[in-house]
């Protein structure tokens, strides 16, 4: 790709549609908002997510746009902007739409627009008016005004923060692209110009040099290239996984406080309900970020004693509920030579299980899945234990044409099969990244409308037990003092949710907003407390600069045990987290179990 003049760039020259299209309807999903992108360009309409069906159903009959949305379109948007720059429009039926202009390299090429929502409830009696002074049918016209989004400003606001981040990573990937075809540009013509002095030598020996410089130049190129596009992408994942799990934390924290309360039955199934869905986006984004870690060949496997019929047991645990709500029968078996411990990655296993017997029980609507440990063999002279298991079910079954394509990312049987169960297309990807690594290999037998088997094979080491003692909950051990704990968070939902949680375990716990007022509370109460939980990323001190200068104290104070609690949960910023000072990694949205068997472990010691 050339280009005459930086004037000549348009907006998808530099950003791959296609590539951001998935996370804009992720958005467009949470939020039901409208999302676009125009080409100030080409004047076209690149992306449109969940178009305002007021404008798509009536104003837009004759024409493209509406009175107003074209003179958003066509003149604000065409006006000269800076990055950063957000503005908001409100026509005539009280919708609001935002625009939000991407500015690459001093050129506004796009804008990212949303909308169209309503601030405060529409008002029934004007558009009523409306409709018949256009002509409309007034009840279906009416119907539709009632279905459209309402939002308090705060929101609003809100959401157009996180879009315009949004907009500031897609203006990177565009730069970082934009230097690229810079940088290929500048890469043909010195191969031009090395090509035209090969011609003027006559000798073997020149050209072989020259020859043997292009290809250096272009691996340098190549390096470059791929070394900016990872980064990119990585601060991108982070930055999404950090703003998409905190609130997240707060939904299900809440979701949990409320179903310790006295709910009824029905209020008990919604609350359940709702974490469920909570959990379920959060599992759209763990498979984002694990998916992207295998792809950048990051992804690192544990190697511990662990027993395969716990990990089989606890995975059928954490999905009883799904085999319940369905009313199927669900079963285990597996040979009597199976070693009691193996050495291996028991959660990379319990990944693959709870994936493969999760998407049994999503196609399953009658009948049974069996999951089998079918086969065990042990190499005592390699000191190896070659895993086989099947996962059987009696659901709807594979259409021979879309086996081959299961395991591809982003791939399922077909259209309709996204529209009515979901899922993002990478569980069975991830799948088989995992079992290739543990040297194994994955696959399916189906009878389309009978069933399906999913089977799959590991190579682990023998392992060995190792006699544990269960500790007790500090706060559950008679005759103890009172655990105090110091709670730095800055989201107050989050606070509440954490300070509930604990002290309905008998801990006491006090919060502060930031890092610098934790550093001022363990400075001047170096022995009010015996943990603190501190939150990464908070306004004015963050934690790991709160925690560095911890310790730096003196005595008892610098030594008090600190565990961070972030939502950033790329595994390869871990060991930042633990070189600032830390004693323990915990994630957001919070295991509530391991957040108290951290407790114990560091108050027991």
């Amino acid at each position: 790709m050339t280009f005459s003049s930086l004037s000549d760039i348009k907006f998808s020259d530099v950003v791959d549609i296609e590539k951001i299209k998935l996370l804009f309807h992720y958005f467009s999903d949470i939020t039901n908002f409208k999302i676009a992108v125009y080409d100030l360009k080409t004047k076209k309409e690149l992306l449109n997510v969940n178009e305002c069906s007021i404008c798509s159903n009536y104003y837009h009959k004759e024409s493209q746009f509406c009175n107003h949305c074209r003179n958003v379109v066509q003149n604000s948007f065409d006006e000269e902007a800076e990055a950063g720059n957000v503005k908001t429009k409100t026509c005539e039926n009280g919708l609001i739409a935002g625009s939000i202009p991407i500015v690459i390299n001093g050129h506004h090429l796009a804008n990212l627009c949303i909308g169209q929502v309503f601030l405060n409830p529409p008002d029934i009696a004007y558009h009523k008016k409306q409709a018949e002074k256009h002509g409309f049918n007034v009840d279906e016209y009416i119907k539709t005004i009632k279905q459209m989004p309402v939002i308090n400003g705060i929101k609003f606001k809100n959401h157009l923060k996180f879009l315009y981040q949004m907009s500031m990573t897609i203006t990177e990937i565009g730069i970082s692209n934009l230097n690229s075809h810079k940088a290929k540009n500048e890469l043909q013509k010195m191969r031009n110009e090395l090509e035209a002095h090969v011609e003027e030598r006559t000798q073997h020996l020149q050209n072989e040099i020259i020859q043997k410089k292009l290809v250096e130049i272009e691996l340098i190129g190549a390096r470059k290239q791929a070394e900016n596009v990872s980064k990119t992408k990585a601060d991108f994942l982070a930055n999404m996984s950090h703003e998409l799990r905190t609130p997240m934390t707060g939904v299900i924290g809440m979701a949990d406080l409320l179903l310790d309360s006295d709910l009824s039955d029905m209020q008990q199934k919604q609350m359940k309900n709702l974490r469920s869905s909570a959990e379920t986006l959060v599992n759209v984004l763990n498979d984002i970020l694990d998916f992207s870690k295998i792809e950048a060949g990051k992804l690192e496997l544990e190697e511990i004693d662990f027993s395969i019929s716990e990990t089989i047991k606890n995975t059928i645990k954490l999905l009883d509920i799904q085999v319940l709500e369905k009313n199927l029968q669900l079963s285990y078996s597996m040979p009597k030579n199976v070693p009691v411990y193996v050495k291996g990655d028991p959660t990379k296993i319990q990944q693959i299980l709870f994936n493969l017997i999760g998407n049994a029980i999503k196609f399953t609507d009658k009948g049974e899945i069996n999951i089998e440990l079918a086969e065990c063999f042990v190499k005592t002279d390699k000191d190896e234990v070659f895993l086989r298991f099947n996962i059987k079910d009696t659901g709807i079954g594979i259409k021979p044409d879309d086996k081959t394509r299961l395991f591809e990312a982003f791939a399922q049987g077909d259209v309709s099969t996204t529209r009515k169960f979901g899922g993002t297309g990478l569980g069975l990807a991830i799948c088989s990244r995992l079992v290739q690594q543990m040297g194994g290999m994955i696959g399916v037998e189906s009878i389309y409308g009978e069933g399906s088997t999913f089977w799959f094979t590991v190579v682990l080491r023998t392992g060995t037990s190792e006699t544990k003692t269960v500790k007790q909950p500090h706060s559950e051990i008679a005759g103890q003092r009172q655990i105090n704990i110091l709670l730095a968070e800055d989201n107050e939902t989050i606070q509440m949710v954490v300070m509930m949680k604990l002290e309905s375990q008998g801990y006491k716990v006090t919060t502060v907003g930031n890092g610098l007022l934790a550093l001022e509370m363990i400075k001047n109460n170096p022995t009010d407390f015996d943990i603190v939980f501190m939150d990464a990323q908070m306004p004015k001190m963050d934690g790991p600069t709160a925690t560095r200068k911890i310790r730096k104290l003196s005595g008892i104070a610098g030594k008090i045990p600190i565990v961070v609690l972030t939502a950033d949960a790329v595994v390869e910023h871990r060991a930042s987290y633990m070189e600032a000072g830390f004693d323990k990694f915990l994630t957001k949205p919070i295991d509530w179990d391991e957040m108290y068997k951290t407790i114990s472990e560091i108050t027991n010691k």
